[in-house]
């Protein structure tokens, strides 16, 4: 539950910090969304990997 609400927190603070910082995302909000839900799948794989299946691993 930790990692998926990182994930989001992620997730929401990528998409915010393109459309206020970067004026070519402020205009195309669409790949801002897309971009912060890549980051945070990434986030979420690699916390799933390490800290949920790090049994299944060894």
């Amino acid at each position: 539950m930790l990692s998926s609400s990182l994930g989001f927190s992620i997730n929401y603070g990528e998409y915010l910090m393109l459309t206020t910082e970067v004026g070519f995302f402020g205009e195309f909000r669409l790949l801002a969304l897309i971009s912060g839900v890549g980051c945070a799948r990434l986030f979420n794989f690699a916390a799933s990997t390490l800290f949920v299946y790090s049994d299944k691993r060894q």
